[in-house]
C-alpha cells in the first residue's frame, strides 16, 4: 500500500507524516497521543503497535522451594519473556540441583550461571533473601541476526569438542560440554528475548523462527548429553561409529546452516542423506547390533539429533532465507 507524505513546517527544518490504514489502528486500538515503536532499517522503516507486544515490565519468581534447576528455568523464561527487572527470592543454602539429584550447589552459583545466559542484564541489588536483576542494555535487530548466526556457529564447534572429548575420554572434557553448551543457551534465550519484545516484521514468521529456536537449543542440549552420559557411564572408550556419526550429524547441521540463510535446496537432500547412513547403520549393519547398551545409548541421541534436524528444516521452509 502507497501513502503520500504530508510536509509540515519548513523544507530544512519541517517534519514529514505519513497517515496510517485505518483498519491497523482500529486492529490495535490506538489512540491519539498513544506511541508506537518507529525503527529505520535502511530504505524501510516499520511501524509497529505497542499493543500487539505484551512484555512484562518487572517479574518476581518466588524461588524459595525450588531446586537450582527450577530456578534457572524460570529465570531464563522471564528473561526471554523481555521482562527488565527481575526479582528472585529464595534461600541463600545449599539446595539439590534436581529433586531426585544427591549433587547440590549453593542457590546464589546458579543465578551467577544464569545471568551469564542473560545478554544485557545485570545483578542489580543482592541480599540474603532477594537478588533483583535488571536491564542495562537494549536489544537490537542488529544483534538479532548476529545472535542467530553465533548459534550455528556455536553448533559446529560444540560437536568439534564432543568428538575431542570422546577421544581422550577425558571426564573434565566431557563435563565441560555442559559448560559450552551454556554459550549456545546465552544467544538463544537473546534472539527469543527480542522476538518477544520487538516481534518480527513478517508476523507470519513469528511462530516459526520461535519454534525453530526452541529446537536449535535442544539440539545443543542432546549433543552435550552425549558427553554427560558418556561420563555418568563411566565408559573408557565409545563405539567408533559414535564419532563416525557425529561427524556425519555435523556436517547435516552445516547443511541446514547453508539451507537456512541461502535456502539451496540441494542441501535439504544432503541433510535426508545424511540421516539415512544412520537409519542403514541401524537396520542393516550387524555392528550395530553388538553395541553395548552404553554405546546404543549415545547413538540414540545422535538419532533423535537427526529427527530435530529434519525438524528445523522444515520450520527453515516456512521462515525462508535470512538475508546476508
Amino acid at each position: 500500500m502507497r501513502r503520500k507524505i504530508i510536509r509540515q513546517g519548513s523544507k530544512e527544518h519541517g517534519t514529514y507524516t505519513i497517515t496510517l490504514p485505518v483498519k491497523w489502528v482500529k486492529q490495535y486500538g490506538i489512540k491519539g497521543g498513544d506511541e508506537i515503536e518507529v525503527e529505520e532499517r535502511g530504505s524501510t522503516v516499520v511501524v509497529q503497535s505497542l499493543n500487539a507486544l505484551i512484555v512484562p515490565k518487572e517479574v518476581t519468581i518466588d524461588g524459595r522451594e525450588f531446586t537450582l534447576t527450577q530456578i534457572r528455568r524460570h529465570l531464563s523464561e522471564a528473561y526471554r519473556s523481555g521482562a527488565q527487572s527481575i526479582t528472585l527470592l529464595y534461600k541463600d543454602k545449599v539446595m539439590p540441583q534436581h529433586r531426585i539429584s544427591k549433587r547440590v550447589l549453593a542457590s546464589t552459583d546458579i543465578v551467577a550461571a544464569v545471568t551469564d545466559e542473560m545478554i544485557g542484564m545485570e545483578i542489580e541489588h543482592k541480599t540474603a533473601e532477594k537478588i533483583v536483576i535488571r536491564q542495562f542494555g537494549e536489544a537490537i535487530e542488529e544483534e538479532f541476526e548476529t545472535a542467530l548466526r553465533k548459534i550455528f556457529s556455536k553448533m559446529h564447534e560444540q560437536i568439534d569438542l564432543a568428538l575431542e572429548a570422546l577421544t581422550t575420554m577425558n571426564h573434565e572434557q566431557l563435563f565441560g560440554l555442559w559448560a559450552f553448551d551454556r554459550g549456545i543457551n546465552r544467544y538463544v534465550n537473546f534472539c527469543l528475548r527480542v522476538l518477544n519484545k520487538k516481534g518480527h516484521p513478517d508476523p507470519k514468521k513469528l511462530t516459526n523462527y520461535y519454534a525453530a529456536l526452541v529446537q536449535l537449543e535442544f539440539l545443543g542440549d542432546i549433543i552435550y548429553m552425549i558427553g554427560i552420559d558418556a561420563a555418568h557411564f563411566k565408559m573408557k572408550k565409545v563405539d567408533s561409529s559414535i564419532n563416525e556419526y557425529l561427524r556425519v550429524l555435523q556436517k547435516a547441521i552445516d547443511a541446514y546452516t547453508n539451507y537456512f540463510y541461502a535456502c539451496n535446496e540441494h542441501k535439504v537432500v544432503e541433510i535426508i542423506d545424511y540421516r539415512q547412513k544412520l537409519h542403514d547403520f541401524e537396520n542393516n549393519n550387524s555392528k550395530f547390533k553388538k553395541l553395548d547398551v552404553f554405546n546404543s545409548r549415545l547413538l540414540m541421541r545422535i538419532h533423535l539429533s537427526f529427527d530435530l534436524l529434519t525438524n528445523l528444516t522444515d520450520q527453515a521452509i516456512s521462515i525462508g532465507p535470512c538475508p546476508e
